[in-house]
C-alpha cells in the first residue's frame, strides 16, 4: 500500500540581485518530480551534492512547501495543511539529519533530547521522561546512564544513535534519513546501517534514505531513485543497480572506490563508453 506520493513536485529558489534584492531569476532545486513510497519500504534517493535530494526530503515531510505539486501522505494532502494540523501529523513522520552534532542541542542532556518529542505530543509526563529516554537509548545500543551526558561527551556514531532514538520516539511510520552515515567512518557506518534496518523491521517503518553513495544504498534499500539536477533520471530495484542503463547512474557506480586496480580500470572503461553513447 502506498504511504507517500509526490506528484509533479517543483521547488524554485529566487536569486536576488541589485540594491532592492529583487528576484531576477530562479534556481530549480526540484524540477517536476513524481515519486511514491510504499509502507515498510526503504527507498534510496541518490545523486551528487546539490542535485536537490535534501530539498525533496524536506518537502516530503512538510518542512518546506513546494512551489507546485502535491504531497500526499497516507491519503492526505499535507502541502495544504495548516500549521496545527501538520504538528499533529508530525508524530507519524520524522527526520534523521546528516550532521549528528549540529542537530543536537549542546545545552540539553541526551535524556531530554530523546524524550522531548514524547513530552511535546503528550505521550509521557515530565516524571516519566527519564525512564522513557533510557529505554529509547538502550533500543539504539546506548546505555541507560547516558541520559545524563551532553552531546559533546559522545562520539560521532553515538550522537547519531541519539538522533535515531529521537526519531523513533513517537513510533513514526515514515522517516527521512538525510545522509545519516556520510559523516561517520566506515566501521561505524556499517553499525548504523544495521541498526536502521533492525529498527525498520521492528517498527514497520518506511524510509526515504538520502545518500550520494550507491554502495551504501544498494545494501540497505529496496528501490533506488537516481536524481540529477532536480530530476529523477532512473528508478530501479536496488538488487539490479549494477544493470543501470542511464549514463549518470553508471558514472556514480564507477565513482565507488574499489581496491582492485584491474577491476577499477574495467569499470571506468564501461562508464566512459556510456558517456559517449
Amino acid at each position: 500500500m502506498t504511504l507517500l506520493e509526490l506528484n509533479n513536485i517543483t521547488k524554485l529558489f529566487p536569486v536576488r540581485r541589485g540594491f532592492f534584492g529583487k528576484a531576477s531569476e530562479f534556481v530549480r532545486a526540484v524540477d517536476g518530480i513524481t515519486l511514491s513510497l510504499n509502507e515498510k519500504e526503504i527507498l534510496g534517493l541518490v545523486g551528487e551534492s546539490g542535485c536537490g535530494k535534501s530539498t525533496l526530503g524536506r518537502i516530503a515531510l512538510g518542512l518546506m512547501k513546494p512551489t507546485s505539486g502535491d504531497v500526499i501522505f497516507d491519503g492526505r494532502d499535507i502541502s495544504s495543511l495548516s500549521k496545527n494540523d501538520l504538528i499533529k501529523l508530525r508524530s507519524r513522520m520524522q527526520i534523521i539529519f546528516q550532521d549528528p552534532f549540529s542537530s543536537l542541542n549542546p545545552r540539553m542532556p541526551a535524556g531530554d533530547i530523546v524524550s522531548e518529542p514524547l513530552v511535546i505530543h503528550g505521550r509521557c509526563k515530565n516524571k516519566e521522561r527519564l525512564s522513557a529516554a533510557a529505554a529509547l537509548l538502550e533500543s539504539v545500543g546506548l546505555k541507560a546512564e547516558h541520559v545524563y551526558r551532553y552531546p559533546h561527551e559522545f562520539s560521532g556514531g553515538q550522537r547519531q544513535r541519539i538522533c535515531i532514538a529521537r526519531a523513533i520516539a513517537l513510533n513514526p511510520k515514515f522517516i527521512v534519513a538525510d545522509e545519516p552515515v556520510s559523516a561517520l567512518d566506515v566501521a561505524v557506518q556499517a553499525e548504523i546501517l544495521a541498526l536502521l534496518k533492525e529498527l525498520q523491521n521492528k517498527f514497520n517503518m518506511a524510509y526515504l534514505f538520502v545518500s550520494h553513495d550507491l554502495r551504501v544504498v544498494s545494501k540497505l534499500c529496496d528501490r533506488v531513485a537516481v536524481m540529477k539536477s532536480g530530476k529523477i533520471v532512473e528508478i530501479m530495484p536496488a538488487a539490479k543497480i549494477k544493470e543501470a542503463g542511464h549514463p549518470y547512474t553508471r558514472n556514480l557506480l564507477a565513482s565507488v572506490p574499489i581496491a582492485d586496480p584491474f577491476r577499477r580500470e574495467k569499470i571506468d572503461c564501461v562508464a566512459n563508453a556510456a558517456d559517449v553513447c
